[in-house]
């Protein structure tokens, strides 16, 4: 067994999709449309952090390991929770996988040298209104399993663009969303490797309805005035993340982003911060 390349997406998920942006329905199913374009077409891919081509290999193996994140309590939220995340993935040659960024359970389909496509079962973790004091009245939106699309392509040495779709979230398991990426990597050093990343995210107006809308009668209770978002923009990220291996097995990660809401998230009742970052740190055992 060798161990796989292992990288900063693989452990550290962003922080909860648990907000929304605004613009027209249309956009989303413009959007919607477009990437499971590209995923069926196979011309765009997600962006990892290794510098070389993610997808030019492939072999069983997996890690285990530990990590530390500092996020908003909820997207737009100005104060913030620090958790630790237990970290387990795992797969196989032949494309299953167990646990990673791409979803809880999937398999991935090496389409050519460069391109690779997966289809998972994943989870969106919700949000319970007593995550902040702002949220009090909101109710909770339970935890729903969603279905997830990905298309992961190297472009040209150490730049990949990344499509992916995320369906089933929400109160009602109707929301989604539609992310479009790119990253670069390269070395620091002989043993550091450093990905810069920038994704853009939309959402349709059911998700935006459940994370960022106020209907009338959680406005009746929580005292915020009725706001109903229509699909569009969600938000833009910025970010870096770092790798520096202790060891053939052991590894250092880590990852800092700054986020942007988009004018109609930021315009909702629950939000304080339109802008955010969000850091992450871990330790992983490959095998």
């Amino acid at each position: 067994m060798h161990p796989p390349k292992l990288t900063i997406q693989n452990i550290c998920s962003e922080a909860p999709a648990t907000s929304v942006g605004g613009g027209r329905a249309g956009v989303w199913l413009g959007s919607t449309v477009v990437a499971v374009g590209l995923l069926i077409a196979g011309t765009s891919a997600h962006a990892q952090t290794e510098p070389e081509p993610s997808v030019s290999g492939r072999q069983s193996g997996g890690f285990v390991g530990l990590g530390l994140r500092i996020v908003p309590r909820y997207q737009g939220a100005d104060e913030f929770k620090t958790s630790g995340i237990p970290a387990f993935s795992y797969q196989w040659s032949h494309g299953l996988f167990v646990g990673g960024s791409d979803g809880l359970v999937g398999y991935q389909n090496k389409a050519t040298e460069h391109l690779l496509l997966s289809v998972a079962l994943g989870m969106d973790e919700g949000r319970s209104a007593s995550d902040s004091r702002d949220l009090a009245g909101m109710g909770d939106i339970s935890a729903r399993p969603t279905l997830h699309l990905h298309d992961k392509m190297t472009v040209v040495d150490r730049l990949e663009v990344s499509a992916s779709t995320q369906m089933g979230s929400g109160s009602d398991s109707k929301g989604g969303l539609v992310q479009l990426g790119a990253s670069y990597g390269m070395p620091l050093n002989t043993t550091t490797r450093v990905r810069l990343h920038v994704k853009a995210t939309w959402a349709n107006g059911d998700y935006m309805q459940d994370y960022f809308g106020v209907n009338p009668s959680q406005s009746a209770v929580a005292g915020y005035k009725v706001y109903t978002p229509g699909g569009g923009l969600r938000d833009v990220t910025v970010g870096v993340g770092v790798q520096h291996p202790l060891n053939a097995q052991w590894l250092l990660l880590g990852g800092l982003s700054h986020t942007t809401l988009s004018e109609a998230a930021s315009a909702s009742p629950l939000t304080r911060n339109s802008t955010y970052q969000s850091v992450f740190a871990a330790l992983a055992y490959r095998f």
